[in-house]
């Protein structure tokens, strides 16, 4: 692992190594000149203008004409930076794009200096709105050309003609000289261009060229467009083929390139693996991102649905790389949102679907998963994970590793004019004209404008962490490093670029300001021992001698770094061409791959750190080569793939519930979250059927399974006025067979109506699997339920009953009512008796509930019950022979009150008791918490309006402040309109300023401190020590859970799904999740396996997760999702024996020849809104089991002969 430097201690840090070209020389040192006082502690230092000589500022003087946001909303968006070498002379030189003033090339003389040669070099672009800068060799010729994009609001056409500046040699004093020759090329682009990218996307061995366009959006938001109908709009981006002979060919449409958008970003990256490049384009504002995939014949399709389920709202720069070192690329988006609190409530932050998917307005971080066993996967968006979902108004992104450490970390450059977003300013816009003179109107708004926040923000750096509790390193956080990685100074940085500058082995950053000179940052890394580098530089074949599209893998310490060459990345600018690897304290690196385009490959061994290492395409080996991959293949199976079960077709249809205009204070639907399922042999046959919960109006249906993982479909006489949540089989009236309760939830009736929306029911079994329902056998339920489980608490031979309350309806987030239901059945009919008040009175209120456990916690041979929910701390409740009595409290762990939604158990450390696994919301989310910072709710009818108001607050920066916007507020509770008449109000005011403390004194209050799915290791003394689960488990909320011999080795491992559709517009949906396979070590710890082992993926808003025994084969492992349907997988790895269990059967014992014993509880339902099928599987290994009934009865099944033949 390399050993990270720490910035903070180097002493000697001003100290700057000597240069050589080609070699990356550390050690030698030279003291710095200007530009490094006082800078001591930074990993970069900032070089004055007067010491570099690069002086270029890209002006922008505004007026009340067409100079202004107001006007021409993409004034301040800035240029773009180039960096490569122009006059051969193996030194990186600048070229810089101005949008009112001309562009401007510096050539680097070496020691940080620079000189201007724009006039000679004939590259001023004057009189045009220059954006983006792309570098080329376009002809081949073995010198580098620039490609101009030109923007601006002109009308003219020809003003915003693209500009190809063909280099002409190298002329007197190392001065290149160019010609513009972009209308004899073909590619004088006349869309409001942003940028562009040179690509051989049909692999001929030459160059196309993508131009990204935007719009010239007016005073009113309308792009301007082609006023004919057959002519293209101006702002659709467009594909030129190079034809070979110095011309290129516009292919836009044959090609497949659709749509009109307002292109800022734009990236090329082979991203779903096939040996072509593909092309992501990142729009603004009104229509969505593009990821096209090159199809291979020339054509192109557009997946940004299929690969992406959300995106950012207001995208502007992206970079492709590979974040966590898994040799798959990840891409990141920026967008606009705020840091500060005050400012985030400024401006409006709520999502909007747009062509079919969600967008959200905040940077994202699409993580690529991988393959399943259709290919890859869908991208998990870990931006709040990751820590980088806020960095103000950004615009570039550069993925690189500037400290040397041996992954990328991230720079972004920042800041706008004025706050135009501001929602006061906004609404004073949509206001309908006043009576007098549109002049007058006009004054106003430019008066109001010159009064907006300045959006002067400082560029930002933020460090890629290694996490310390996984085995294997995922690097999916990041930490900011904005104030000792660099000095900070606020501004407007558009268009940046890296690129080793002085030849010392680490990056330097450039620039690209408004109204202040640009900025030139040299990195220290290279003078700590600690912090080598390799450099590569591609020498490709004629045709793309820059070897564009080429793949570098190296290999070193056990761990991967993966490049995709393409250096058009960030925000309108091109980075330096060689490829950059930090190998931290390491000397050589294990391994390097290249792999060219056309599929030849060049290996090496032993490379030495410090060096730039050339590559030459001649020089590859034609010869078939391996790619490392994390894709699958037959030598590994995956331990999972999807069943085949004929029908077994159930699909969730719920209805559309207005949740959030009942009451825009909740932070989530409560209509959303089912459904459940049983499982349970209904018709004794041997086999499980399923039962699936439906939504209102919705047939349901009993699977009865008549062949092993063979299904029919049976109709049930159901009503259909209800949402089913919680189901469980389990023989209520003492007959022999599996009746069927289910919990009424969801959010669909009136609260005058509980009675029966809300009603929970009961279905008693003939024997044969029909079902009537047993009227008058459950008492009045009230509550929007959740979870139901069962178990012989009072030991008297009959199935007792637990069902939680989820929401009472239209008061969240007050505590419905939860019920303790005895079985008083008897011969004259079923009856449950509600004994809560009884045999434990705080589970008549406990709080939200999610889900609910009878288990044996402290081994007293007593079942007991712990319950998890919403706001809730994990409670803990001990049967002393009938009664309960809440111990929380005694259970050792510390306040764990959280979003829970699942629990369930095993015995993980095979220590003899049970340990629990309980799932979570997760870190994938804006809100924060912890037991200083906690995320907290206050309720009460705080208008008087017979109403509950519940106001959610949480810890921004240190700060408390309302989760809610002014509008939320407001239309709930109107009064505070009032208190906040405009929306700078609101943005400055902390939670404490909403309400005074009379108001808040008989609210209702409860918090969440606790966000990540844990572990809870049993002790074995009543104490519980309470871990976080490995980090692929907290990238969306945690429901269906369950545990078993996954992976074949003997050892407990866990089976997760999740997401979570229901949250409230600005919090997004958190859809991140494909389902997880961690696996177990047997000392309680767990390492995810990535899903193209695994297998198991299920990645819509999956609920509940159980197993379906299926006789002597494989068990099924069956996933439910809200309004879709189930999905089926089955292991490819466990071998079981199996135990058919007796209906008080609670737990087992598992002895293993080593004498080592494995609890195991058996459940009537475990998970979120699950149950699994009621049959022992035991592994290979197990001498004998011991099982346990309710009544203190056990009973032992010896060797492996009786394992699998005994009755019950």
């Amino acid at each position: 692992m390399p050993r990270r430097p720490d910035w903070m201690s180097v002493s000697s840090i001003c100290a700057r190594p000597s240069r050589t070209l080609g070699l990356l020389l550390v050690g030698v040192v030279l003291l710095m000149g200007t530009g490094c006082t006082g800078e001591s502690e930074h990993l970069f230092a900032r070089l004055d203008p007067e010491q570099t000589g690069i002086d270029f500022e890209n002006t922008i003087a505004t007026d009340d004409s067409l100079m202004n946001p107001l006007d021409y909303f993409y004034v301040y968006n800035g240029g773009g930076v180039a960096a490569g070498d122009l006059n051969g002379n193996g030194r990186t030189d600048l070229y810089f794009a101005g949008n009112t003033v001309r562009n401007r090339l510096y050539l680097n003389q070496g020691n940080f200096e620079f000189r201007d040669v724009t006039e000679t070099a004939g590259v001023g672009a004057e009189g045009a709105w220059s954006t983006g800068l792309t570098l080329v060799d376009v002809n081949q010729d073995g010198r580098m050309d620039i490609y101009v994009s030109v923007g601006g609001a002109s009308q003219v056409v020809d003003d915003r003609a693209n500009r190809l500046y063909v280099h002409q040699g190298v002329g007197a004093d190392s001065i290149p000289t160019f010609e513009e020759r972009a209308a004899e090329y073909g590619v004088a682009d006349t869309g409001y261009s942003t940028f562009a990218a040179f690509v051989d996307y049909d692999k001929d061995r030459d160059l196309d060229l993508y131009v990204l366009n935007t719009a010239a959006v007016q005073r009113r938001g309308r792009p301007a467009r082609s006023r004919s109908g057959s002519a293209p709009a101006a702002n659709r981006d467009r594909l030129y083929r190079n034809e070979g002979n110095g011309t290129f060919t516009e292919v836009t449409d044959s090609a497949g390139i659709g749509g009109e958008g307002y292109g800022l970003g734009l990236a090329i990256s082979d991203v779903n693996e096939d040996g072509w490049p593909d092309i992501y384009a990142a729009n603004d504002i009104y229509t969505r991102d593009r990821l096209y995939l090159n199809q291979g014949d020339g054509t192109f399709a557009e997946r940004g649905r299929t690969y992406l389920r959300h995106q950012s709202y207001s995208a502007m720069g992206v970079d492709i790389a590979d974040v966590n070192n898994d040799a798959h690329n990840d891409i990141f988006v920026l967008d606009m949102l705020p840091q500060d609190p005050h400012r985030r409530r400024m401006i409006s932050n709520v999502g909007a679907r747009s062509e079919g998917i969600w967008q959200y307005g905040r940077n994202t971080l699409q993580l690529h998963n991988g393959y399943g066993p259709n290919g890859p996967l869908p991208f998990s968006e870990i931006g709040q994970l990751a820590g980088l979902e806020a960095t103000g108004w950004s615009w570039a992104p550069l993925l690189a590793d500037y400290d040397n450490d041996g992954d990328r970390d991230l720079f972004v450059s920042n800041g706008f004019g004025e706050l135009v977003t501001h929602l006061d300013f906004a609404e004073r816009r949509s206001q309908p004209p006043f009576s007098g003179r549109r002049a007058d109107r006009r004054a106003s708004l430019y008066e109001a404008l010159a009064d907006l926040p300045k959006v002067d923000l400082p560029n930002r750096f933020f460090e890629n962490l290694d996490p310390s509790d996984e085995a294997v390193p995922t690097r999916w956080q990041f930490a900011e490093r904005t104030e000792t990685w660099a000095p900070s100074r606020a501004g407007i940085s558009n268009g940046a670029a890296f690129a080793d500058l002085d030849r010392d082995g680490d990056l330097d950053l450039v620039t690209n300001n408004i109204n202040r000179e640009a900025t030139l940052l040299e990195n220290r890394a290279s003078s700590h021992e600690a912090a080598r580098a390799l450099r590569v530089d591609l020498h490709g074949p004629e045709g793309n001698r820059a070897g564009l599209g080429a793949e570098i893998t190296l290999m070193n310490g056990g761990e991967t770094q993966y490049y995709d060459h393409s250096p058009y990345r960030g925000y309108q600018s091109t980075v330096e061409e060689g490829a950059h690897f930090g190998l931290g304290a390491d000397s050589t690196a294990d391994t390097l791959r290249v792999a060219w385009p056309d599929g030849t490959t060049q290996r090496y061994t032993d490379v030495a750190a410090n060096q730039v290492l050339d590559v030459y395409y001649d020089s590859a080996d034609t010869s078939p080569d391996t790619p490392p991959t994390s894709a699958p293949d037959s030598a590994a199976a995956p331990f999972f793939r999807a069943a085949s079960t004929p029908g077994l077709d159930a699909y969730h249809r719920g209805i559309e519930v207005r949740d959030f205009q009942m009451n825009p204070l909740l932070p989530h639907r409560y209509s959303q979250n089912g459904p459940g399922i049983a499982v349970g042999d209904v018709d004794g046959n041997g086999l499980d059927d399923v039962f699936v919960g439906g939504g209102p109006r919705q047939q349901r249906t009993l699977y009865r399974q008549v062949d092993p993982a063979r299904f029919e479909g049976q109709p049930l006489s159901m009503a259909r006025s209800h949402a089913d949540m919680g189901a469980l089989f389990f023989d209520a009236d003492g007959d022999g067979d599996q009746d069927l309760y289910v919990v009424s939830g969801g959010n669909a009736g009136p609260p005058d109506n509980n009675r029966n929306t809300y009603q929970d029911r009961l279905y008693l079994n003939d024997g044969t699997g029909a079902f009537r329902r047993a009227k008058g056998a459950l008492p009045d339920i009230t509550a929007s339920g959740s979870v139901v489980t069962a178990a012989d608490y009072d030991r008297d031979g009959d199935l007792d009953l637990f069902v939680g309350g989820r929401v009472q309806a239209r008061t969240y987030p007050l505590p419905p009512r939860s019920y303790v239901l005895r079985n008083d059945s008897d011969a004259e009919g079923v009856r449950f008796t509600d004994v809560t008040e009884e045999v434990a009175p705080p589970l008549v209120d406990p709080g939200l509930v999610t889900d609910a456990l009878w288990t044996d916690f402290n081994g007293d041979r007593r079942v007991d019950l712990i319950v998890v929910g919403e706001w809730m701390r994990i409670r803990f409740f001990r049967n002393d022979d009938g009664p309960f009595t809440e111990v929380t409290g005694d259970t050792g762990l510390p306040n764990t009150s959280g979003w829970w939604n699942s629990l369930t158990a095993g015995d993980f450390d095979r220590d003899g008791d049970t340990d629990y696994v309980a799932g979570n919301l997760g870190l994938n989310t804006r809100y924060d918490a912890s037991s200083s910072q906690p995320v907290r709710i206050h309720a009460k009818d705080f208008d008087d309006n017979n109403t509950v108001d519940p106001i959610v607050s949480r810890y921004v920066q240190g700060m408390q402040v309302p989760a809610h916007g002014r509008r939320e507020l407001t239309d709930k509770i109107l009064g505070m309109m009032r208190r906040f008449p405009t929306h700078q109000d609101y943005a400055e005011a902390t939670f404490g300023d909403l309400f005074t403390e009379e108001e808040l004194s008989d609210a209702y209050t409860a918090e969440a401190v606790h966000f990540e799915t844990s572990y809870l290791e049993n002790r074995g003394d009543g104490t519980f020590r309470l871990r976080p689960l490995p980090m692929r488990a907290q990238t969306a909320p945690v429901f269906g859970v369950q545990t078993g011999d996954y992976t074949g080795d003997g050892v407990l491992d866990l089976l997760m799904v999740g997401n979570w559709y229901a949250p409230d517009r600005e919090t997004g949906r958190t859809d991140a999740f494909v389902g997880a396979l961690l696996r177990g070590d047997g000392t309680g710890h767990f390492q995810a396996v990535e899903p193209a082992m695994s297998g198991f993926v299920v990645t819509g808003d999956a609920k509940g997760l159980a197993e379906v025994a299926t006789g002597e084969g494989p068990p099924l492992v069956v996933a439910t999702q809200n309004r879709d349907s189930v999905r089926t997988l089955v292991s490819t790895r466990r071998s079981y024996r199996t135990i058919p269990l007796r209906p008080l059967d609670r737990s087992a014992e598992l002895t293993f020849a080593d004498g080592s014993v494995r609890r195991t509880e058996l459940y009537y339902g475990s998970g979120y809104l699950s149950q699994s099928s009621r049959t022992l599987r035991v592994p290979p290994g197990v001498e004998h089991v011991t099982l346990h009934g309710a009544g203190g009865t056990s009973r032992t099944v010896a060797g492996p002969t009786a394992i699998g033949t005994s009755t019950p």
